[in-house]
């Protein structure tokens, strides 16, 4: 049923899924996520740059759903595909929980949250992602408006 509207609303016919139970706690920090996560490496992230989501509060149990393309795709295609299913990108709090509770994803392929974004002075807008190897994990900044790798996993939220 979901593929057949995807079909009929003319999205991309190449995406596949799967999904995680996370536990989000909206009140912490960035700081604090980041810190509960462990990561190897942070890019230029905290709470100066990344506000925290008025919209969400508490500690919520959340089903994240990951949209993969098997080719590379633009962030119009992405976002088509997300409305598609009716999910909305996560967020960056939603990202570090993912990263924390479930470390290995980012080890296999970058882990992206479209629902954060920060205006660099460059003057491009970047979006956390996760991504990691064998020995080590990271939470990076990434320019939004390039082509996106085949394999990248964009982490949704039902609406």
């Amino acid at each position: 049923m979901e593929s057949q509207r995807c079909e009929a609303q003319g999205c991309l016919q190449s995406i596949t899924s799967s999904s995680v139970r996370v536990t989000v706690d909206y009140d912490i920090s960035i700081k604090t996520a980041i810190r509960r996560g462990k990561y190897s490496f942070v890019d230029d992230i905290g709470d100066d740059n990344f506000a925290p989501n008025q919209n969400r509060s508490g500690v919520r149990r959340v089903l994240i759903h990951f949209i993969h393309f098997d080719r590379a795709v633009m962030i119009k295609e992405v976002m088509k595909g997300l409305r598609c299913r009716r999910v909305r990108p996560a967020d960056l709090t939603e990202l570090l929980a993912i990263g924390e509770q479930y470390p290995q994803i980012q080890r296999r392929a970058w882990v992206v949250a479209l629902g954060s974004s920060w205006l660099r002075i460059s003057s491009s807008v970047y979006v956390p992602i996760l991504s990691g190897n064998t020995t080590s994990r990271s939470v990076l900044l990434w320019p939004r408006d390039q082509d996106w790798i085949p394999g990248c996993l964009f982490a949704s939220v039902k609406t």
